[in-house]
Parts: C-alpha cells; structure tokens; sequence
C-alpha cells in the first residue's frame, strides 16, 4: 500500500499521485544538507570563542535597545553572532548562486 507522502491533495481534498520531485529540486535539496553539514562541523572544531565576524559589542546594544532586556548573559551575544552569520549566508545564497540561462 502506498505511503500518505506518495500523494498530494488538491483544493476539494481529493488525493492524487504526488508529482515526481524535479532534478532541481533535488539539487537545492542536496546543496542545502551539504551546508548545514559544513555549518555542523565547523561549530563542532570552533575552540576559539572570542573572536567573531559580527561585532559583539553592537549586537549587545541591540539586544540591551528592547525594553525588557535587563541583563545579558556573556554567552548570548557571541550564540546570536552566530545565528546572524549563518542566516546571513543563507540568506545571501540564492543571489550569489550562478544562475543556468541559456
């Protein structure tokens, strides 16, 4: 018996065959898995710490501009640096990625 993933729904909740994933696709897909495997592994070496890509002294200002915010702890600006860095190397590749027109 076929699996619920072998089908999709239209808009009347009718179940049809689900249409075989494009080659493209595919290769975002595996592009994608390759990254956050390269992200991973370089988190998982990183001994050092103290130095960043982001300033952390602006990022701490940011956080400290909320209101709310009354203490920061050492450890979040340097875990946010990061997130930032890797948001913005997701965010950047689709524009940086070469583009096939023929």
């Amino acid at each position: 018996m076929a699996g619920a993933k072998d089908f999709s729904f239209d808009a009347f909740g009718l179940a049809a065959p689900a249409p075989p994933q494009s080659a493209q696709a595919a290769a975002q897909g595996h592009v994608l898995r390759a990254f956050w495997a390269q992200q991973l592994a370089e988190m998982s070496a990183t001994t050092d710490f103290k130095t960043h890509n982001l300033p952390l002294a602006r990022i701490k200002k940011i956080m400290k501009s909320d209101e709310d915010v009354r203490m920061i702890s050492s450890e979040a600006p340097a875990l946010f640096a990061k997130a930032c860095e890797m948001f913005i190397l997701e965010a950047r590749r689709p524009v940086c990625a070469p583009s096939r027109r023929p």
